[in-house]
């Protein structure tokens, strides 16, 4: 198992690094950082009125990551040839919270306007790649966090109080 998650990591860093462009990364970039805290997420809760619903969802999913980064205690990547184009990160690499939340807030949205879901879900892809493009995740941390945040969602949407 432990050789196809390393296999898994290798063909996702490998596609980030020939999908490298100067321009593309001054693109990725900016909305990476737009996955911080959530704030995307949020600003989208308030332009459909449900700002509130959407920041007691990522204080959920901060949760969860936070507490499983620390035990797990996976260091950030430190490629040779895919450089990271953000800041240094503090926590550690396994799950990717942004990848979490993502997935978590684009399920809420679409419970909210469904119509919507292509872009709720593509934007929640876009953030989990972003994290392995600019270089602070593996693959697998994002796919985790997806599955965090599924899971939250899930348990959001159901009416547990897990806050």
């Amino acid at each position: 198992m432990k050789h196809r998650i390393a296999r898994f990591d290798e063909a996702g860093i490998e596609f980030a690094t020939r999908c490298r462009r100067r321009w593309l990364s001054a693109m990725v970039v900016p909305f990476t950082r737009l996955g911080n805290l959530g704030i995307m997420w949020v600003g989208l809760g308030w332009v459909l009125d449900q700002p509130q619903r959407i920041a007691l969802m990522l204080a959920g999913t901060v949760g969860v990551t936070e507490t499983v980064k620390r035990v797990a205690r996976r260091p950030r990547p430190a490629f040779t040839r895919l450089e990271r184009l953000i800041g240094r990160q503090s926590t550690g690499s396994f799950p990717s919270g942004h990848a979490a939340s993502s997935a978590a807030a684009a399920i809420v949205l679409t419970s909210i306007d469904p119509k919507m879901w292509p872009v709720w879900a593509g934007l929640a892809v876009l953030m989990a790649a972003s994290r392995i493009y600019v270089g602070v995740h593996y693959p697998s941390d994002a796919a985790a966090g997806v599955a965090i945040g599924c899971l939250i969602a899930a348990l959001v949407l159901s009416g547990h109080r897990f806050l």
